[in-house]
């Protein structure tokens, strides 16, 4: 078994799925309203993956007693889980002596800066507002996660998600102001997205078709400058699609947005319901697991399947490595897929579930779903999600291309890709309909 410091990171993908498997049994139990039992999940496993679910358990467990306005302690899980001391202390922040939380409500105190509020969190970090005091301006602070400050991958994934955004310089890309260390991890400054991210403003339902285009193709030629400049993403989803508002649109003259400067706290994204997706400048965010290309990768990382489940290419699920650019154009399809029929392309009840589908089906056609969705519209999101990279577009700038087509020339033909939508269709279409004709005359021989 490895050693405590050896990182999650680096495990073989098939231990990893099995882990996730357990962590989203546990979490779903929590969600649910219910306290699952870590131990009885854990003691599921075999013996030598049990300190690494331990470790991952005590963070999601860590998340809902914070909201409950409870904390964790040492002692607690020492009794629980005698002899897994060692690993137990990386889910604890500080002095590793006394029981601490590691999901403290005092927020770092960054230099320069006064905290607002937070506004989200991750597995990885936990981003709050604050006000840069010298320029008097409101920033996004990044900090690593409580639990994962003494860990040396996530401290180097932040360095190079810094400097894959120093990289960049385009209005569709959040910029990087500034990065710091604090006692015990590293933060980021941020640009502060006062619109919120496009997953909470889709709320699991569809939009507009040529919205979502709209939406979608500067996005599309963000990753185009992303690409050209050797940053390739890895995490395109709709949660890492955050939006601004520059409240200077006739569609805003008459209606009264809220003065960041005249309320020192509690400082959230906007009250989005008033205002429309149309007025809104999406960017992408969250370049932590960017991989550059001219970056030797790190030895725990060759392997992995770096990304989120639901978004991942066929080649990021089998954790290739030697994967391009198509990564990305896959998940910027999976994001149109989403923003179209209001869920992601492949969905299991697992990850591991979610990544056998990405493998080994085909996504039912977004018309499917969504009769609104233009065949055009739908070619292209399919082709995006071709198993084969060589089948996908090539390059950004092509996808931003037949996007752009299709929001100036809406009455054109399809593109070339129609063909093979179409056929996915009727094969769904086919399976649909022979699997209602069994049943028909499965009923009648009763």
């Amino acid at each position: 078994m490895n050693g405590p410091d050896s990182s999650f990171d680096s495990l073989p993908l098939a231990t990893k799925q099995r882990i996730d498997d357990v962590c989203a049994r546990f979490e779903r139990t929590w969600a649910e309203g219910a306290r699952p039992s870590m131990r009885e999940l854990v003691e599921t496993l075999p013996e030598e993956e049990r300190p690494f679910a331990l470790v991952e358990l005590i963070l999601i467990e860590s998340e809902y007693l914070h909201k409950r306005g409870e904390s964790l302690c040492f002692d607690d899980y020492a009794q629980l889980f005698p002899g897994y001391e060692a690993w137990l202390r990386k889910a604890f922040p500080g002095d590793r002596t006394e029981p601490s939380s590691p999901t403290p409500d005092t927020p770092p105190e960054i230099p320069d800066h006064v905290i607002i509020g937070e506004l989200g969190r991750g597995g990885m970090g936990i981003v709050y507002s604050a006000r840069h005091k010298p320029l008097n301006r409101i920033v996004a602070i990044k900090c690593i996660h409580p639990g994962r400050k003494a860990d040396a991958l996530h401290h180097q994934r932040f360095r190079q998600e810094a400097e894959a955004i120093a990289r960049l310089r385009h209005p569709n890309i959040v910029a990087i102001y500034d990065i710091g260390e604090v006692p015990g991890g590293l933060f980021l400054a941020l640009e502060y997205a006062d619109g919120g991210s496009l997953r909470d403003r889709m709320n699991g339902e569809p939009l507009n078709p040529y919205l979502a285009a709209k939406l979608l193709e500067p996005i599309v030629r963000a990753v185009m400058h992303a690409h050209r400049h050797g940053v390739i993403h890895r995490d395109i989803k709709p949660a890492n699609v955050l939006l601004t508002v520059s409240g200077d649109s006739i569609a805003l003259e008459n209606q009264r947005l809220p003065d960041f400067f005249a309320r020192p706290f509690p400082l959230q994204p906007m009250e989005m319901e008033r205002i429309s997706l149309r007025e809104c400048t999406p960017k992408l965010s969250d370049f932590g697991l960017a991989r550059l290309v001219d970056y030797e990768q790190p030895g725990a990382e060759l392997g992995m399947a770096a990304g989120t489940p639901y978004y991942m290419s066929p080649e990021q699920a089998r954790g290739e490595r030697d994967y391009t650019v198509e990564v990305d154009i896959w998940a910027l399809g999976a994001t149109l897929y989403e923003m179209l029929t209001g869920r992601p392309p492949f969905r299991g009840s697992t990850s591991r579930e979610t990544l056998t589908k990405i493998l080994f089906e085909e996504p039912v056609p977004p018309r499917a779903l969504n009769p609104q969705v233009p065949p055009a519209l739908e070619a292209i999101c399919l082709k995006c999600l071709r198993k084969d990279p060589e089948q996908r577009y090539s390059t950004a700038r092509d996808l931003a291309q037949e996007l752009n087509t299709f929001l100036t020339e809406p009455s054109a033909p399809p593109p070339a890709s129609f063909s093979w939508a179409v056929g996915a269709g009727i094969g769904v279409a086919l399976s649909v309909g022979i699997g209602l004709l069994l049943l028909g005359l499965v009923w009648l021989l009763r």
